[in-house]
């Protein structure tokens, strides 16, 4: 496996703040899938890549509990065998009360004026306790060795959510398809280490607000390929085409209409091929090819998680002459673009590919030098 051994064991600290600490409540057990398929999962919950929900499914053989790393007395009565060396559970009234104290209060701080009560130990790993607050309002994570707080996630109803969110989410939602009926079902409140979002989710639908701007950090709404327009899966197709050799290759069930600013993205139709190995970024009002991802050319041992590569690319891999000779190739043959003349700037495994007048490309290599991923955008703008 990649990575090392605490990929396989869920009760692993390495894995539990991989996995855990992203705010995602249900994640399969990667022991439960393949090689290949763990290793795309991963991939794209760490680098946010424009599969789709239900193409996520695809990966998954089975579901985690409720926090993956995580025993639970609800998880452990439906899911034999439970395993012999499994921590005990204890209540919450055998914790430390200044610590359940302050991670009530820290809770408050974020739960709009809305009462948090923390009733009951709901789950833990060797490391720490999930608590949970009465009427499902929340859960917080606290560590076992000094009480510190490590995740918080707050639930609320859609009509107790400030009017002005409500109505960033619904539009931005009707900027992205204006024919579909949007129905947003949960809201969230996340804050852990490395995010901190307002997070309202519906059927096939997510959109992430930050606290106190309401700025939109990310949007995606879910798709039947047969809903997708025709001339967007044609050109889907023919890019995955070029990059499978020339064959024909099938598309995943379900695609997935995108907005990231923060990642250069306004709005993009993400598609893959059935197997998971490419995704394709096609332009919602281009139509054009913008994005391209090979997948496995980040898996096994060329795989790197997100914390890690400022160490592993601390240095330059290319200068800028070799950087546009090994990226040129498929600039050139997915999006006809060359590259001769352009500026680069790099940091870490990221290469920017300038010039006046021209578009944009960002591209990424893997630890060995290939370039993986590539995103087409407008000059000073956000691919669309």
């Amino acid at each position: 496996m990649l990575g090392g051994d605490f990929l396989t064991d869920p009760t692993h600290p390495k894995f539990l703040e991989e996995y855990l600490l992203v705010g995602v409540t249900k994640l399969p057990l990667l022991d439960q899938m393949s090689d290949s398929k763990a290793e795309r999962m991963i991939f794209v919950m760490k680098k946010q890549t424009l599969l789709s929900i239900s193409m996520l499914a695809l990966l998954v053989s089975a579901a985690a509990s409720p926090f993956p790393g995580i025993s639970s007395t609800v998880h452990a009565a439906n899911n034999a065998p439970v395993p012999a060396a499994a921590p005990k559970m204890i209540t919450i009234a055998e914790l430390d009360k200044k610590v359940v104290d302050a991670a009530a209060q820290a809770m408050q701080q974020l739960a709009e004026g809305k009462p948090i009560v923390l009733e009951r130990v709901s789950g833990q790993n060797k490391d720490c306790w999930v608590l949970s607050a009465k009427d499902d309002r929340g859960e917080v994570l606290i560590a076992k060795s000094n009480g510190d707080i490590v995740s918080m996630r707050i639930r609320f109803k859609l009509d107790e959510v400030n009017a002005a969110l409500k109505a960033t989410v619904m539009n931005t939602l009707k900027e992205m398809d204006a024919k579909r009926s949007f129905n947003i079902r949960e809201v969230e409140r996340i804050k852990w280490e490395k995010q901190n979002i307002w997070s309202f989710n519906g059927e096939g639908v997510n959109v992430a607000l930050e606290p106190g701007t309401g700025k939109v950090l990310h949007a995606n709404a879910e798709y039947e390929a047969a809903q997708v327009p025709a001339a967007v899966v044609q050109a889907a197709q023919q890019t995955l085409k070029g990059l499978s050799g020339g064959k024909q290759v099938p598309l995943a069930p379900s695609a997935t209409l995108y907005k990231n600013p923060q990642e250069h993205i306004d709005n993009l139709w993400g598609l893959s091929d059935k197997d998971g190995k490419y995704v394709v970024g096609i332009g919602a009002k281009t139509g054009k090819p913008l994005s391209v991802k090979m997948l496995e050319q980040i898996s096994g041992d060329n795989f790197v998680f997100e914390r890690d590569i400022p160490k592993v690319f601390a240095k330059p891999f290319y200068t800028i002459e070799k950087a546009i000779d090994a990226a040129s190739p498929a600039v050139k043959k997915h999006f006809q673009i060359d590259l001769a003349g352009y500026d680069m700037a790099v940091q870490h495994d990221t290469y920017t590919f300038t010039k006046k007048g021209k578009p944009t490309v960002i591209a990424q290599i893997n630890k060995k030098g290939t370039f993986w991923s590539f995103l087409v955008t407008p000059e000073n703008g956000l691919a669309n």
